[in-house]
């Protein structure tokens, strides 16, 4: 343990000096004489258990009335509460359903252009990727359950969308096929 005095003994009155005087010159600046500055100096003549003794500190409770507390409304709180989670289940729902839509949009922005619609005309594997894509967005808006009506009016419109795309994709097919006189 670190004492920040010291006693001195061989006179008949013991002598207290402090061990910041004894620092010498070149370390005054240095951090751990600062800790020491500031640290209250422990005298050793003074027992332990009187330095620990510190006066308790008088509690004193403030009594606190708020307007209303009196009656405590557990059917309006319990409303409260399920209405911000409804709110909080609508809005994952429509962000599913939005994020859903941006994929359906970006296909049908590819669909739009000619030389994908060639492609699809020409290359099976592309119109199985397309048609592929198609139905795992179908998938993922099942998945998505409807808790309001709003929420399921977005996810049918989506759906509609989506089987639209993919009968514009049957229909590129099969006017090739009819062009060919396949049928």
């Amino acid at each position: 343990m670190l004492r920040f005095s010291t006693i001195v003994y061989g006179t008949s009155n013991p002598i207290r000096i402090s061990v910041v005087s004894l620092i010498p010159l070149h370390f005054v600046g240095c951090p751990f004489t600062r800790w020491i500055r500031r640290r209250k100096p422990i005298d050793p003549l003074i027992p332990s258990d009187a330095r620990l003794e510190e006066p308790a500190p008088k509690v004193v409770q403030i009594p606190i009335h708020f307007v209303g507390s009196g009656e405590v409304d557990r059917s309006g709180s319990a409303l409260k509460i399920q209405k911000v989670f409804r709110g909080f289940l609508v809005r994952k729902c429509l962000r599913k359903i939005k994020d859903i839509k941006f994929q359906v949009d970006e296909i049908e922005e590819r669909l739009s252009t000619s030389e994908v619609r060639d492609l699809v005309r020409r290359d099976e594997r592309e119109r199985v990727r397309m048609n592929e894509s198609l139905m795992s967005l179908l998938f993922k808006l099942d998945s998505i359950s409807g808790v309001d009506i709003g929420v399921r009016g977005c996810r049918k419109a989506v759906i509609r969308k989506v089987i639209a795309l993919q009968e514009k994709i049957d229909a590129i097919v099969a006017t090739d096929l009819v062009g060919n006189g396949e049928k």
